[in-house]
């Protein structure tokens, strides 16, 4: 079964072809970690409060040597919510920077893309939105890819994003934490 598509992955890594060195978070965050307000999203949901909706900096070291891009997905394991992919980022990129802007093509990493996701036709990032006693286990994964780019479009779902990175990884590694 495909990470995320019935219950989501354990923190770690999960790894197919040969690592040049394992793909692992490289920070600021590790697993465990309370996630910022700021990183929440900006609705009121089960109690937990709202947040500012900014994505958090990401950064990432390794992967397999076959690793053409890497994607990055957070996931909601308690709800087994999509909330956001990235993909095509190039294998010369190992971090996003916080706030990542709106919209299908990134300006940086540039040949980046991002889903319209949560039942939206935003292209964007929709942080967790849960927090307090109600709150889910978030993970932010990190995936090596065996693809330069995939065959994706603006019109690609969060579903279809996600089957395609799970479809073309290598590696996988996540960090998972729980919203104030």
């Amino acid at each position: 079964m495909a990470a995320g598509a019935g219950g989501g992955a354990t923190a770690g890594s999960v790894s197919v072809g040969t690592p040049v060195e394992q793909l692992t978070f490289t920070g600021p965050f590790t697993n465990g970690t309370t996630i910022s307000s700021k990183y929440k999203c900006m609705m009121d949901v089960l109690g937990g409060g709202m947040g500012d909706n900014v994505s958090p900096p990401l950064a990432w070291s390794g992967g397999p040597s076959l690793t053409r891009s890497f994607a990055i997905v957070l996931y909601d394991t308690g709800f087994n919510m999509l909330h956001w992919v990235v993909w095509d980022v190039p294998v010369t990129i190992s971090q996003l920077p916080e706030g990542v802007p709106a919209g299908y093509t990134l300006p940086t990493p540039k040949g980046a893309h991002q889903v319209a996701n949560m039942g939206t036709d935003r292209h964007a990032y929709y942080g967790p939105c849960t927090g307090g006693s109600a709150a889910s286990t978030y993970e932010y994964r990190v995936y090596a890819l065996k693809e330069e780019t995939l065959a994706l479009t603006e019109s690609s779902t969060g579903v279809q994003a996600l089957m395609a990175v799970e479809s073309a990884m290598l590696e996988m590694a996540a960090w998972s934490g729980k919203p104030q």
